[in-house]
């Protein structure tokens, strides 16, 4: 699905689900007037760190948008 560059709507059923999911590629992302993040939790904090350093690993750090990007997360993601 990260390699789409056609399609803006990709179906996948990944091993640890039971069914299939639907997801947003890049394109439809990337066309978006509006894109937020929520994260939650502690365990989010270290990938956030690495979406902001611009780890091209993480899928994240490749959104960009001709709109507005918003981050939601608690105080737990964040690192306070």
């Amino acid at each position: 699905m990260l390699e789409e560059r056609r399609l803006w709507v990709s179906s996948c059923v990944p091993d640890d689900a039971p069914h299939t999911r639907l997801t947003l590629t890049y394109p439809a992302i990337h066309s978006s007037r509006h894109v937020v993040f929520m994260l939650a939790g502690a365990g989010k904090r270290e990938a956030f760190a690495r979406v902001r350093a611009g780890d091209p690993a993480e899928p994240a750090s490749h959104i960009t948008t001709e709109g507005e990007l918003i981050w939601l997360m608690d105080r737990a993601a964040a690192g306070q």
